[in-house]
C-alpha cells in the first residue's frame, strides 16, 4: 500500500502520523497511538495507514476526513481565547501531557462542539446529510448522538438506505463504522445492500456485503492471510491444520461442547470479543515493529497493552473474560478462533447439528460434505418396512425420542421385547411347519405373516404415539402449575419481606422530622419482568436441578449484576457525602435488585452454599436499609453491608458457573 502524507498529528502536531482513528477521521503519531491504544476499540479505533490491510473505501473515508477540519469539531472549545487549556507540541511528554490531553479529548469529550438540538432533530439532520458527500456534516451529528439505524417514519427508510440510494460510498463507510445495520429492511422490504443495486451502485452493493460478513472475515483473514469471495457465494476460509498448528482436538473436546451449548446472544458477545483481541495482537504487533531503535525500548515497555481495556459499559464478569484471551499462546488462540469460525457457519446452517466432528486437515475436507452432523430428518427412522426385517434378524429396534418442547423428552420403546419374542416365535413355526412344503408355498405363508405383522405394528405405533401425546399434555398442565405454585410463593415471600422491612423502618425513622425522602424514579421499576432467553444452544439441566428448579447461569448472572449495579450507585452516593435523601432510594433498588435475585432460586435449596449465601444476602440487604434509613447513618457499616452482599453475589456466580 502506498505510503500517505498528512500535515501533523491530531493531537500534538507531529509531521506524518502513520496511524489512524477510524471512528474520528483522525490521524495520530506514533506516540499518542500507544495511548489510543490504550483507550480501547469503544473509544479509539485504531488501524496502521501503511501495514493494515483496509478496503479501499474505509480508507479513503477516512483520510478525506483527516484532510479536512474535522479536527476543529473534536477540539472546539479550545479555538475559544478565553480557553485556559493548550494543545501539547511534539516535544512535550507522553505521560501526563499528551496522555491527559488526548483522555479529555476523546475518552471526557470535554472539547466537542456541543449541540443544542434534540435527538429527534439530529437522527432526521442525519437522515438528509447522508445523501449529499459532506462527510463532516455526517460525522458531527453522528458524535453528537444521532441513531445510525434511525427510521424515518413518513420516508419509511434509514440512513443507510438513503446513502445507498445516492451511491455515497464513504457515507456508507461512516455509518457502517457508528454501527448502522446492514441488512436493516426499510418500509418495502429492501435492505441497503438491495438498494444500492436497484441504483446501479454494483460495487457498493459488493461492499455493504463484505460489511455483513465483516466479524467472521476479520477471523478467516487472521487465520488464513485470505479474505472469502462473496460475490461466488463463499463466506468463509478455513485454514490447512497441520501438525503443530493447533492444540489436538480431543483436548478441546469439552470446550467445543460448551462454545456450542452458548445461546446466540452470548455467542455473538464471544465473537466480538475474540474479534477484539485479534485487532489487539495483530495492532501490538505492527505498534512493536515500528519501535526498532534502543531509544524506544523503555516507551515499548511503557506503551505496551498486554491485554483488553476495560469497557465501562459490559459487565465485570465480561471484562475479566476478555482480558483473559490474552493468556493465550498462538496455538491456543488459533484453536479457539477456528472453533468460533466453524461454530459461525453451523448456525448460520439450520439443518446442521449440535455436535462437531473433529477438525480435519484441509485435503480431508470437501465441498460436499458438512462439516458437522446433519440434524435427523423423518426420513432417517425406521419404516415398518424396515422394522419387520430387523425384527425378523432379532434386531433390536433403534429408540424414536419425541421432544416436548422442554428440556424433557419421552423415550418411545414400549413392547419392543414382547415384539421381538412374538417375531422369533413366528419365524420358529414358520420354519418348522414348513420345513418340506413346496418354496412358492412358503413364500406365500411368509408374505401374510409379514403383512399381518406390519399391521400389528402400524396399530402399536398408532397407540403409543396417542399416549405420547396424552403424557405430553400432561407434562405441560403439570408445568403450568408449577410455574403458578412458584410465582404465588414468590410473590408471597416478597410480601412478607417487604412488610417486616418497612416496620423496622418506620420505627428508626419516627424520630424524622423533615418529610420522607422522594424517590426518583428508576428504569428497574418499568422495566419488565426478566425472562430467561430459551434457546436450543443451553446446556441440559440435571434431574436434581429440575426438581428443584434451580436457576441457569444466564439468569444468574444478569441478576447479580443487577445487585452489583445498585451497590455502586449506593457507595458513589455515600462518597458524595450528600444526605440521607440520597442514600435511601439507592437502599431501596438494592432491595428491589435483591428481591429479584433470590427469587429465582427454591424456597430451601439443597446446595448449602447457595442456601448460607442467600441468606447472608437478604440479612446484609436488611442491614444496609436500616442503616441508610438511620437519622445518622455510618459509611463504615454502609461499605461493611455492601461489600459483605458483593462478596455474596460473586459467591453466587462462582457456584454457577
Amino acid at each position: 500500500m502506498t505510503s500517505l502524507k498528512t500535515r501533523n498529528c491530531a493531537d500534538c502536531g507531529s509531521l506524518d502520523p502513520p496511524w489512524a482513528l477510524i471512528n474520528r477521521g483522525l490521524l495520530v503519531c506514533n506516540e499518542c497511538c500507544s495511548i489510543h491504544r490504550s483507550l480501547g476499540r469503544h473509544i479509539s479505533q485504531i488501524r496502521s495507514i501503511n501495514n493494515s490491510t483496509w478496503a479501499a473505501t474505509q480508507l479513503a473515508m477516512v483520510t478525506t476526513l483527516a484532510y479536512s477540519s474535522v479536527n476543529s469539531f473534536w477540539e472546539h472549545s479550545l479555538s475559544d481565547p478565553k480557553s485556559s487549556r493548550k494543545k501539547p507540541q511534539p516535544r512535550d511528554p507522553l505521560h501526563p501531557n499528551k496522555e491527559d490531553f488526548i483522555r479529555a479529548k476523546y475518552q471526557q469529550l470535554m472539547f466537542v462542539l456541543r449541540s443544542s438540538d434534540d435527538i429527534e432533530d439530529l437522527n432526521q439532520q442525519l437522515h438528509s446529510s447522508v445523501r449529499t458527500m459532506n462527510l463532516e456534516t455526517s460525522l458531527r451529528l453522528l458524535a453528537q448522538g444521532a441513531n445510525p439505524n434511525y427510521f424515518h417514519q413518513e420516508k419509511g427508510s434509514r440512513p443507510l438506505h438513503v446513502a445507498s440510494k445516492a451511491g455515497q460510498v464513504y457515507q456508507c463507510e461512516l455509518l457502517i463504522v457508528y454501527g448502522a445495520d446492514p441488512t436493516a429492511m426499510d418500509s418495502q422490504g429492501n435492505t441497503p445492500i438491495m438498494c444500492a443495486r436497484m441504483a446501479g451502485h454494483r460495487d457498493l452493493a459488493d461492499r455493504l456485503t463484505e460489511c455483513v460478513y465483516e466479524v467472521v472475515d476479520r477471523l478467516s483473514f487472521f487465520l488464513t492471510s485470505q479474505k472469502p469471495d462473496h460475490k461466488q457465494g463463499q463466506h468463509f476460509v478455513f485454514p490447512d491444520i497441520s501438525d503443530g498448528i493447533i492444540v489436538p482436538p480431543e483436548l478441546t473436546k469439552n470446550a467445543r461442547q460448551k462454545l456450542q451449548q452458548l445461546p446466540n446472544k452470548q455467542f455473538e458477545d464471544l465473537v466480538m470479543d475474540v474479534y477484539d483481541e485479534i485487532d489487539r495482537r495483530e495492532t501490538e504487533a505492527i505498534w512493536l515493529s515500528s519501535l526498532v531503535s534502543l531509544e524506544h525500548e523503555k516507551q515499548k515497555q511503557a506503551a505496551s497493552v498486554p491485554f483488553l481495556p476495560v469497557n465501562p459499559e459490559l459487565s465485570t464478569m465480561r471484562n475479566q473474560g476478555r482480558q483473559k484471551l490474552a493468556r493465550f499462546n498462538g496455538r491456543e488462540f488459533i484453536s479457539l478462533v477456528i472453533d468460533v469460525l466453524l461454530d459461525a457457519k453451523r448456525r448460520q446452517s439450520p439443518r446442521e447439528n449440535l455436535s462437531i466432528k473433529p477438525l480435519k486437515r484441509k485435503q480431508d475436507w470437501s465441498d460436499d460434505e458438512p462439516l458437522y452432523d446433519s440434524v435427523a430428518s423423518d426420513e432417517d427412522y425406521v419404516t415398518a418396512e424396515q422394522l419387520a426385517a430387523l425384527i425378523a434378524a432379532n434386531a433390536q429396534p433403534p429408540k424414536r425420542t419425541v421432544s416436548n418442547g422442554t428440556n424433557d423428552s419421552i423415550t418411545l420403546e414400549e413392547n419392543n421385547s414382547s415384539i421381538i419374542d412374538s417375531s422369533n416365535s413366528l419365524e420358529n413355526s414358520i420354519n418348522s411347519s414348513n420345513n418340506h412344503a413346496p418354496v412358492s408355498t412358503q413364500m406365500t405363508q411368509t408374505s401374510n405373516y409379514c403383512l399381518e405383522l406390519e399391521g400389528e405394528l402400524k396399530t402399536r405405533l398408532t397407540t403409543s404415539e396417542l399416549k405420547i401425546s396424552e403424557l405430553l399434555n400432561e407434562v405441560r398442565r403439570l408445568r403450568d402449575m408449577m410455574e403458578n405454585v412458584t410465582r404465588e410463593n414468590v410473590e408471597l415471600r416478597n410480601a412478607i419481606n417487604q412488610h417486616n422491612f418497612m416496620e423496622g423502618v418506620h420505627q428508626r425513622v419516627a424520630r424524622d422530622d423533615a418529610n420522607p425522602p422522594v424517590e426518583p424514579k428508576s428504569p428497574i421499576y418499568s422495566s419488565p419482568p426478566f425472562q430467561r432467553p430459551v434457546s436450543m444452544y443451553e446446556a441440559q439441566l440435571s434431574k436434581n436441578q429440575l426438581i428443584e428448579s434451580m436457576p441457569h447461569s444466564e439468569e444468574v448472572v444478569s441478576r447479580t449484576d443487577q445487585v452489583t449495579k445498585r451497590i455502586q450507585e449506593l457507595w458513589q452516593s455515600v462518597q458524595g457525602a450528600g444526605p440521607n435523601i440520597s442514600a435511601v432510594p439507592c437502599a431501596e433498588r438494592i432491595r428491589i435488585a435483591v428481591n429479584e435475585l433470590t427469587s429465582i432460586f427454591p424456597m430451601n435449596p439443597s446446595d448449602e452454599i447457595v442456601k448460607a449465601t442467600l441468606k447472608d444476602l437478604n440479612t446484609n440487604t436488611i442491614k444496609l436499609q436500616a442503616e441508610c434509613a438511620a437519622l445518622e447513618n455510618n459509611s463504615e457499616r454502609i461499605r461493611c453491608c455492601a461489600f459483605n452482599m458483593a462478596k455474596a453475589t460473586r459467591q453466587l456466580l462462582t457456584r454457577f458457573q
